[in-house]
């Protein structure tokens, strides 16, 4: 009980945590390195600036992002993947994908919605429908590519629907652009 109240009053962080979430709840430097894979949903709540860094490892769940949150890997092989919707849904948050794969073999890569905003800054996103994508019915959607594959087995590799800000300054978009109301 006194090394719990030890733990506790300085904010450090159970590193042997037994879920992604609990991890990234409980960072107090922002910062959650995974040291095994994870198969869950997790949530990156508004006001919170979190940086995951994949080390290798893989994440198998949708992740909701309502504030801030970098995804990397220091080593190779690192992913997101999912076989729902989407792999990541940034609603009113911001996502920077650093580096690391994001995959979706049954549907779409990052959805933007209520003003949520993307820069894709290196890795690859690789799903079967478009890679960066919105809905006119769900808000403003802001997207950046500076570098990294965006890629689409069927369709646009970025589809914008809605109001977007869309700016590309680099890397690969393997399906093109559809923009619809932008």
């Amino acid at each position: 009980v006194i090394s719990l109240a030890f733990l506790f009053s300085f904010g450090f962080v159970n590193v042997n945590a037994e879920t992604l979430q609990s991890m990234i709840d409980g960072s107090t430097t922002g910062k959650v390195v995974l040291d095994q894979n994870f198969t869950e949903k997790v949530s990156v709540a508004k006001g919170k600036n979190i940086t995951i860094d994949l080390n290798g490892k893989t994440i198998t769940g949708a992740i909701e992002v309502k504030g801030t949150l970098t995804i990397k890997d220091s080593k190779t092989g690192g992913a997101n993947t999912e076989k729902n919707a989407s792999a990541i849904q940034v609603e009113g948050g911001k996502l920077i994908l650093q580096s690391g794969t994001v995959k979706n073999g049954n549907g779409y890569g990052i959805y933007a919605l209520e003003g949520g905003k993307v820069t894709v800054n290196g890795g690859t996103i690789d799903t079967l429908y478009a890679g960066l994508s919105g809905n006119n019915t769900t808000g403003d959607m802001y997207f950046t590519v500076n570098d990294g594959v965006v890629k689409a087995k069927y369709g646009p590799a970025v589809y914008v629907p809605g109001q977007v800000g869309l700016d590309v300054n680099g890397g690969t978009l393997n399906g093109g652009i559809s923009l619809r109301m932008g």
